[in-house]
């Protein structure tokens, strides 16, 4: 269903897997015979999930059904794993394949027992007759499915014995066959607890501010409030990254979408419109209210927001590959006033996001740690040491992606980046540290 207007709080994660519930908001300013694709799901809700804190829905809630079915892939799939309707045997293609090589030798040989049994006119054909179907039918193991269930029992033992135990025991043979292990970075081979390391980039330099005291007023209020944090049963939820930096900053946020600082003196930030994350965008924004003054404050991927400021830092390109490169995330941050351009909370809701997004003032980087599971390098070399290829998938960036890879075993040598090419046209291979730069062909 399309939001059209209000907002929910939806948990999806029975369709999805993702534990964090999602903001959904209604489709602003699209056209009628726009096309919706991936891009929209912050607009869209599925059949399945359940709304969390129904109270907490913006007044209403419009939507409009796109469809609907009884037969989906979706619905396929969590049937079978509900109720366990899809019954797994021995019986494979493979099996098949095996009994019909047997055949093909059976029926060879059952051939010229015949043509050679022809050419004794004395011998029996009833007897010849029997001979070479005793030779077709005897090729085909009866005990083949009890020889494959000893030999998935063999393994089912196996595993007990590691404390590893499979529901599906008939699926293991099929499970032999995988070559490839592909991983996510963030919450599997890396914690799901994010560090806040502190903001850098602010005096010219490419240090870390000693504390937080140092760091003006202005980036802290866009820490505190360019988020997606809601309250569920009383409870904060949302991303670890943006509750690491709400705590790291040691304010407040409450229900009623207002940020404050829990200690010493400080403003508080009010929310009055948000403009959600998008992966193809890699930024999100919020408009809000500070002492009757309205900004824009902005955060995301430090090359995404580089071509939104009006004034580029000369170690801005410096600073952020450096936290990169150590396995850090690093998210930019920038502001800019609408004194002139709002004078009510329904005008700064209505302004189009490309107008909040544009002409931004740099406000530094935020610096994130997200450490390594303990077990993660262990378990990705046992599975390279069987000849297993390990890939990791990431939407973070592309040096962080690196030095993680590194730590856990994926990769043993030095890495090399496909990025655009700086001074001509097409691809390039760039090492991390820029050492090395190889034409892509």
């Amino acid at each position: 269903m399309l939001i059209l207007a209000g907002s929910a709080i939806i948990n999806e994660a029975i369709l999805t897997g993702e534990s964090t519930p999602q903001w959904k908001v209604p489709a602003a300013g699209r056209g009628v015979n726009e096309q919706l694709s991936i891009k929209d799901k912050a607009h869209v809700f599925l059949a399945g999930p359940r709304f969390c804190n129904i109270h907490q829905i913006r007044h209403f809630l419009w939507s409009q059904t796109l469809n609907f079915g009884f037969e989906t892939s979706q619905g396929k799939l969590m049937r079978m794993i509900l109720f366990s309707t899809e019954r797994v045997t021995a019986n494979s293609w493979e099996s098949g394949f095996f009994i019909l090589f047997l055949v093909i030798f059976a029926v060879i040989a059952a051939g010229y027992v015949l043509k050679k049994g022809l050419e004794d006119p004395t011998r029996s054909r009833y007897k010849l007759l029997l001979s070479c179907s005793l030779i077709v039918t005897s090729v085909i193991p009866p005990e083949l499915p009890m020889e494959l269930s000893i030999a998935v029992n063999t393994s089912l033992i196996a595993l007990a014995r590691r404390g590893i135990y499979c529901t599906e025991p008939f699926w293991i043979p099929f499970a032999g066959k995988v070559d490839i292990c592909c991983f996510d970075k963030t919450g599997t081979l890396t914690s799901d607890d994010m560090e806040f390391r502190g903001v850098v980039g602010l005096s010219g330099c490419t240090d870390m501010e000693p504390g937080m005291s140092k760091v003006p007023s202005r980036t802290l209020e866009i820490l505190a409030s360019c988020h997606a944090l809601v309250f569920v049963d009383n409870k904060l939820v949302g991303d670890p990254l943006e509750k690491a930096a709400l705590k790291g900053i040691d304010w407040s946020y409450k229900s009623d979408e207002k940020a404050m600082p829990k200690k010493g003196s400080g403003d508080a930030v009010q929310i009055i419109q948000r403009h959600h994350f998008a992966s193809h965008l890699k930024r999100m924004s919020v408009v809000v209210r500070v002492h009757e003054e309205f900004f824009a404050f902005v955060k995301g991927a430090p090359e995404t927001i580089q071509d939104r400021l009006m004034d580029l830092p000369p170690s801005y390109v410096m600073t952020y590959k450096k936290y990169t490169r150590q396995g850090s995330r690093v998210l930019a941050l920038a502001f800019k006033s609408l004194p002139d351009m709002t004078v009510s909370e329904s005008e700064a809701r209505s302004l189009d996001r490309d107008v909040v997004e544009s002409g931004l003032t740099f406000a530094g980087f935020s610096v994130f740690n997200c450490p390594i599971r303990a077990d993660s390098a262990s378990v990705l070399f046992e599975l390279k040491g069987s000849s297993h290829d390990l890939v990791m998938i990431t939407g973070d960036q592309a040096l962080t992606a690196c030095h993680v890879a590194s730590q856990v075993h994926i990769i043993s040598r030095p890495a090399l980046i496909l990025s655009l090419a700086r001074s001509s046209e097409g691809y390039e291979w760039i090492s991390p540290d820029e050492s090395e730069l190889i034409p892509y062909r």
